[in-house]
C-alpha cells in the first residue's frame, strides 16, 4: 500500500475525531448559552411587568434593583466566560474540518496515485485548522469521545495518555477500512509550536 494513503487513512480518523469533538462543544455551549438566556428574558419580562402596574415608585424600588442585579450578572458570566464567542468559534472550525474530511475521502476514494506533496498540504491544512483553534475542548467531551473510540480510529494527541489507546485490528462494522497497524514514523502534530497542553 502506498505510504501516502496510509497516512491519509490515519489523518482522515483524527480529522473525523477532531470534527466530533469541535461539534460536540459547539452543540455544549450553545446549550449554556441558551440555559442562560432563558432567565434573561423572564426577568426582563418580569421586569416590564412590575413597571407596568400601578405601585408606587417607593415600592418599586427593591424588586427593580434585585431583577437588574440578577440580570447583570447573568449578562457578567456570559461575558466574562466568553460563552458566546465558544460556541461560535467550534461551529467554524468543525465546519473546516467536515471541509477537511470531505477533501481527504475524496483523494481516498478517487485518487489511485496520491503524491507526498498533497498528502503534506492535506497535513498542513489540518495543523492551521488546529492552530487556530482559540479554545480548549471541555475535558468531559474528550473523556467521552476517547471512550467511544479509543481502539477503534487513530485518535488525534490531545486525547492519547497511552499506547493502550492506539487502535486495534478490530474495528466496527461502520468504521473506515484500515489495512495496517500505525508505525512510529507517522507523526501528525496536532499542537501548535510554544503551545501547553
Amino acid at each position: 500500500m502506498n505510504n501516502n494513503i496510509r497516512q491519509l487513512e490515519i489523518l482522515r480518523d483524527k480529522v473525523y475525531i477532531y470534527q466530533i469533538l469541535t461539534t460536540k462543544s459547539n452543540i455544549w455551549y450553545s446549550n449554556i448559552k441558551q440555559i442562560i438566556n432563558i432567565p434573561l428574558i423572564i426577568s426582563s419580562f418580569a421586569l416590564s411587568i412590575l413597571n407596568s402596574n400601578s405601585v408606587s415608585a417607593e415600592e418599586m424600588k427593591l424588586p427593580n434593583i434585585i431583577i437588574n442585579c440578577l440580570t447583570g450578572l447573568m449578562i457578567s458570566l456570559i461575558n466574562n466566560f466568553r460563552i458566546v464567542e465558544k460556541q461560535s468559534s467550534f461551529k467554524t472550525i468543525s465546519v473546516k474540518f467536515m471541509n477537511l474530511l470531505h477533501e481527504i475521502e475524496d483523494r481516498l476514494t478517487n485518487d489511485d496515485d496520491i503524491t507526498a506533496d498533497e498528502t503534506r498540504l492535506l497535513i498542513k491544512q489540518y495543523d492551521e485548522i488546529i492552530s487556530n483553534m482559540e479554545f480548549q475542548i471541555p475535558d468531559r467531551i474528550c473523556k467521552k469521545i476517547k471512550e467511544n473510540y479509543k481502539g477503534k480510529r487513530y485518535l488525534p494527541i490531545i486525547l492519547i495518555n497511552s499506547a493502550e489507546d492506539e487502535p486495534t485490528n478490530k474495528r466496527s462494522s461502520g468504521s473506515f477500512p484500515r489495512t495496517r497497524e500505525p508505525s512510529a514514523e507517522i507523526v501528525v502534530v496536532d499542537v501548535p509550536l510554544g503551545e501547553q497542553l
